[in-house]
């Protein structure tokens, strides 16, 4: 995952689980949601950066957040590089794609 905005997720805004070599790079996630969506808590307690016990070197690099609850990074253990800081940012504009099903 590279250069995205995760912005006002429900649960994980990055994941890889299980995942190995996973990187994520450049990515700025802010304003989680931390209440009940309709299916009770979110699962991953809010969570921004998931990684599971059987991963393997995964990497955030270059990365940032700002405004969330509860966990950043889960599982710390299986993240060989952790470069991220908690910074306020102005997501970028997002985009809308459409999409048919014809």
């Amino acid at each position: 995952m590279e250069d995205v905005n995760p912005v006002q997720m429900g649960n994980e805004a990055a994941s890889a689980y299980p995942g190995r070599g996973v990187v994520f790079r450049n990515v700025s996630v802010r304003d989680n949601i931390c209440t009940d969506q309709g299916r009770g808590s979110p699962l991953s307690g809010g969570a921004s950066f998931i990684g599971s016990p059987d991963s393997v070197n995964l990497r955030i690099e270059n990365s940032r957040y700002y405004n969330l609850c509860h966990l950043v990074v889960w599982d710390r253990r299986v993240f060989t590089l952790v470069e991220l800081r908690q910074e306020n940012f102005i997501p970028k504009t997002p985009f809308r794609a459409k999409f048919g099903w014809e």
